[in-house]
């Protein structure tokens, strides 16, 4: 008899484990929302936690407020009742060195939440401009070294394709970036999609001398009319290392007149 009580008892257990486990939960704990603050920077310097300059505080999160105050260090910096809740500061405003930032939410229902708080390095303008050169530093060596093999693969290509220059009166192919007349040695050149465009033209390698240098775009009549007076003898070609671009321009149109 006890045999077949424990049997049964054993098997009540088993079938009512069973049903807590495969049963569905019916009742769970709500959610708590979850707040975050957001620091998003509109004039200045930011890099990582290091910041200087003019920044905007933001809560994110469910969209359910009705009033946010933020805090620098525990101390209010100022309360928000009205959307879209954001507050604008300048770290000038405070001391330089370690921050703590929080937000301390208030939603609709009355109830009152604390964002983790955002730990922050208000910078001086000599911190700042140290932070800035670590950066652009990298940048100009990068560019340097940019510089330096697009330098080297179109002096490569171009001795392999004109390894004596082109030969003089040569209709060129000027391409998308045009051409232009070298200063160096007065010869129309097409200017290169590699070169580098700076403000006043392409600093680019004349495929004649190939030689370096600021490279203007010069209008196609005027290119054509370089490659024909090419043809002449030095003495008649115009000498456009000593002359003005108009005196050179003009000079190349005349003389195109009569080839």
């Amino acid at each position: 008899m006890k045999t077949s009580k424990s049997i049964f008892t054993s098997a009540v257990l088993v079938t009512l484990l069973l049903v807590l486990i495969c049963s569905p939960v019916w009742a769970q704990t709500p959610e708590t929302p979850t707040y975050r603050l957001n620091i998003n920077r509109d004039f200045g310097y930011g890099n990582g936690a290091d910041i200087k300059g003019l920044f905007t505080l933001k809560v994110v999160g469910p969209e359910d407020l009705a009033s946010v105050s933020y805090y620098i260090d525990g101390e209010l910096m100022s309360a928000v009742t009205v959307s879209p809740f954001s507050y604008q500061f300048n770290t000038s405003q405070y001391g330089f060195g370690p921050h703590d930032l929080t937000a301390e939410v208030t939603n609709t229902a009355g109830k009152v939440f604390t964002t983790p708080a955002r730990h922050m390095n208000f910078l001086s303008a000599e911190q700042e401009s140290a932070g800035m050169a670590k950066i652009v530093g990298p940048l100009l060596l990068l560019m340097v070294g940019v510089f330096i093999v697009v330098g080297l693969v179109q002096f490569a290509v171009l001795r392999k394709r004109n390894p004596n220059g082109i030969p003089l009166g040569t209709q060129r192919n000027y391409g998308y970036a045009g051409g232009s007349i070298c200063s160096h040695c007065g010869r129309p050149t097409p200017r290169h999609m590699w070169g580098f465009n700076i403000a006043i033209g392409k600093f680019d390698r004349c495929e004649n001398c190939g030689k370096w240098s600021v490279m203007r775009a010069v209008p196609y009549d005027i290119l054509r009319a370089a490659e024909i007076a090419e043809k002449s003898t030095s003495a008649d070609q115009p000498d456009f290392n000593h002359k003005s671009d108009e005196d050179k321009l003009r000079e190349l149109i005349d003389k195109s007149k009569y080839e």
